[in-house]
Order: structure tokens, then C-alpha cells, then sequence
């Protein structure tokens, strides 16, 4: 299912970043974990892996 508060957000951080050229993450993280709360921690398994000794 789409989720349209998502969808409209991610358009508005779509304008932004063409407009002034700001990375996109710098902006998009912020406002998923203030509006949409997805956790800052703990990290997905999938993105991290501990050092191999």
C-alpha cells in the first residue's frame, strides 16, 4: 500500500534538493524519524556487519 504523507514528503525533499542542490539524505532523515518515527537505532542487519578479525 502506498503511503501518501510519505510520498508528499518525499516530493517537498525532492524540490528542495533541486533547488539548492543540499544532499538529499541530509534532509530525508531527518524528517522520517521526526515524522514518519523510524528508529535511528539500532541499524539494519542488512547495512551492517561487524568486523571481520
Amino acid at each position: 500500500m502506498i503511503d501518501f504523507p510519505l510520498v508528499v514528503g518525499s516530493f517537498l525533499v525532492a524540490i528542495i534538493v533541486g533547488l539548492t542542490g543540499m544532499g538529499g539524505g541530509a534532509l530525508m532523515t531527518p524528517m522520517m524519524m521526526l515524522f514518519f518515527n523510524v528508529p535511528l537505532w539500532p541499524p539494519s542487519r542488512a547495512t551492517w556487519s561487524p568486523p571481520r578479525s
